[in-house]
């Protein structure tokens, strides 16, 4: 969630944890808004469970996957939400490569694709079935904006379209996201 949302939504206070290797820190919040910096999930297992867990665009890039979805759902307070978003990008290298076009945006880049199927069997693979349940899993957002982007944005809209119309029938949209609640006590 950014800075900017939190403003937008009026929060009085706020708690931000960001797990990032990164050492460079955020801006500075405004105020009510406490952010606090780990390097690791195991630095942040310390802290009180959250009302909501954000990992965008990092679950393909860790190991060991099992064990940081766990950390994370784990992170989640009772009644709280976790979102994932992550790339669903196997079925589009498959047509294209059909097509004879060479075109990978995974490996080394990506260790996962984690797309629908991957989401409704998470909860299940990880024993977790009577305490989180997913409330929502569809294609993400068009990341890229009309004003700086606009042919990347009209491509993307136009992949992720069909999915509306027919649903998991249709595989190629490129990125993924879920939102899962955990239940209450």
């Amino acid at each position: 969630m950014s800075l900017e949302l939190i403003r937008a939504l009026g929060c009085k206070s706020s708690y931000l944890a960001v797990v990032d290797f990164n050492t460079i820190l955020h801006p500075a919040p405004p105020p009510g808004v406490k952010i606090e910096h780990f390097q690791t999930l195991a630095q942040i297992r310390e802290s009180p469970p959250s009302d909501v867990v954000v990992a965008s665009a990092v679950l393909e890039h860790v190991k060991p996957l099992r064990d940081t979805l766990m950390a994370l759902f784990q992170a989640v307070a009772p009644g709280g939400t976790f979102y994932a978003r992550t790339p669903y990008v196997v079925p589009l290298h498959r047509a294209l490569h059909f097509a004879g076009v060479k075109f990978d945006t995974n490996f080394p880049a990506h260790l996962y694709d984690l797309g629908p199927e991957f989401w409704q069997r998470s909860i299940s693979t990880l024993g977790l079935g009577s305490e989180y349940s997913i409330i929502a899993s569809r294609p993400s957002l068009v990341e890229s904006e009309w004003r700086t982007s606009p042919l990347t944005k009209l491509a993307a809209t136009l992949l992720k379209f069909p999915w509306k119309l027919v649903g998991n029938l249709y595989p190629w949209v490129g990125g993924w996201e879920v939102f899962i609640r955990r239940a209450v006590g």
